[in-house]
């Protein structure tokens, strides 16, 4: 007994270092520090600015013209846990052993626990209410983006961002001597063509181009670290809590996890959707 509960904390620790190092990459590539753990079901707001600064010559003591620039009441957005299990069965560990078949498992597990990360940064780019250009190349296409970019965060210091299609950005690279990289799964490109990092995921829809600025994504997570009632291992911040244990009525090993890790773009109109021209 004493054996199997060793073995279940060093595969849950395992899971939990493995994610949280992995994620730490991510941060970095996203311009962050660390990530918002707020109480599970914390409402946030993304929202929307509008209006155009009157640029109208006023005369002396004429009224001013009033630029009609404002932000609007938010879309309300709760962070909440994702939970995930899988089972490993007594007759798969009697064949390849414990640390294979579970910690193989395992690692799966996190893998693409990760992927949902992944596809939530992905997906902050993909709101509604996002500003739109058209352009007809890959490059041209990133240069609308940039400028886009370029425009909304004018005086202020930012990291340009940019999320584009896997299959698009191969194929217009070609034989280019362009490094790829890689952080928590993520490809990317670092200041590509001097415009800023560069994202590829299959998740983008062909042709299309999101263009924002890591300023302008906040990465948020749901408290995993104090749940009443479960013995959980779980890293300092409550990002993640996995647990192993025997799951006797079915004859498995049996994996749990719980991270509520989400990206949310603060102001939807900061991104800019670039399309091929109809």
């Amino acid at each position: 007994m004493a054996n199997l509960a060793i073995q279940a904390q060093a595969q849950e620790v395992n899971a939990v270092v493995k994610f949280e190092s992995d994620l730490h990459n991510l941060l970095a590539l996203l311009g962050k520090e660390d990530v918002n753990v707020v109480a599970p079901g914390t409402a946030f707001k993304i929202y929307k600015s509008s209006g155009t600064l009157s640029s109208a010559t006023v005369a002396e003591k004429a009224l001013i013209p009033d630029s009609g620039i404002a932000v609007d009441d938010g879309t309300l957005v709760e962070v909440d846990f994702s939970k995930f299990r899988n089972l490993v069965s007594i007759e798969k560990i009697a064949k390849i052993g414990y640390d294979r078949a579970v910690g193989g498992a395992n690692t799966e597990l996190v893998r693409q626990a990760q992927a949902k990360v992944r596809q939530s940064v992905i997906a902050a780019t993909n709101v509604t209410g996002t500003g739109t250009a058209t352009a007809s190349t890959f490059k041209a296409k990133l240069a609308k983006g940039a400028a886009y970019v370029a425009k909304k965060f004018e005086d202020v210091v930012y990291s340009p961002i940019h999320f584009v299609n896997t299959d698009d950005a191969y194929d217009y690279l070609g034989s280019s001597d362009i490094t790829i990289q890689n952080a928590f799964g993520i490809q990317y490109i670092a200041d590509f063509m001097g415009l800023g990092t560069v994202i590829l995921d299959s998740n983008i829809t062909a042709g299309t181009v999101f263009s924002t600025a890591c300023e302008n994504l906040d990465v948020v997570a749901a408290n995993c670290a104090m749940i009443d009632g479960m013995d959980m291992t779980t890293d300092e911040s409550g990002l993640i809590a996995v647990h192993v244990s025997p799951k006797y009525e079915n004859g498995a090993i049996e994996t749990v996890v719980y991270s509520g890790i989400k990206a949310l773009p603060v102001f939807a109109d900061r991104v800019c959707k670039v399309t091929t021209a109809a």
